[in-house]
């Protein structure tokens, strides 16, 4: 985005140089199957692919909004949506129990809340296939944040085209305002405001779902690095 980086030279003027690494899909990675599975609007499974904040003090809601993924994962298990974590694989959940136990106890609170270690890059977008929606969604209401508003501005995360990868839309939050006019232009998945979180299962039954998926496709087709870089 030109305006990002036209802001990041007011900070920094041009001693440093600006690199740019875009996150296209990758056809070396992307899992492609017409064999997904049916779609159930009563049974719906979401994922979060990624590590997962630790709900501390040394982690205040104030500067990490990626902390309010506990939040937002339990509004959609109050609507009956399963949500699993594949948490990074290069940080073991058995090597940071002391810091997730609050994951861990959900998890065996609630069988529809699964916490596991991720896959590597070669073969998460498999696993990924087996669900209906990725998440890049978190319960922030924007009066709490400290964050320089940037942030949300220009923040994208690069799991969404993880999830792509893997041929499934996404879910992500409307504070972040480039990733949501990207999602929403594409008509690759839905971008929430935090308050409707929990409006979501209604709003998916208004939505063509297999349109989504079918837009995921010819955006993956068309934008793969090999065709965009």
């Amino acid at each position: 985005d030109e305006a990002a980086i036209t802001h990041l030279k007011s900070f920094h003027g041009d001693v440093a140089p600006i690199l740019k690494f875009w996150p296209f899909p990758s056809s070396k990675f992307a899992f492609s199957t017409n064999n997904f599975k049916t779609l159930d609007i009563e049974n719906l499974s979401t994922v979060f692919a990624g590590g997962v904040f630790p709900i501390n003090e040394a982690h205040p809601a104030t500067l990490f909004p990626g902390r309010g993924f506990l939040s937002a994962a339990k509004k959609l298990l109050e609507q009956g949506i399963s949500v699993d974590v594949l948490h990074d694989p290069n940080r073991p959940i058995k090597d940071e129990q002391d810091v997730l136990t609050t994951y861990i106890d959900l998890a065996m609170a609630d069988p529809r809340f699964r916490f596991t270690d991720g896959h590597s890059p070669n073969k998460v977008a498999e696993e990924l296939a087996k669900y209906d929606f990725g998440l890049i969604l978190f319960d922030i209401p924007p009066e709490v944040l400290e964050n320089q508003p940037l942030l949300m501005r220009w923040g994208v995360g690069t799991k969404l085209f993880t999830y792509l990868e893997a041929g499934i839309p996404v879910l992500v939050n409307s504070e972040y305002e480039t990733m949501a006019a990207f999602v929403e232009t594409h008509g690759i998945g839905l971008a929430l405001n935090s308050h409707d979180i929990s409006k979501l299962k209604q709003k998916l039954k208004e939505t063509d779902i297999s349109g989504l998926r079918e837009n995921v496709r010819l955006f993956v087709e068309e934008y793969n690095m090999s065709k965009s870089i």
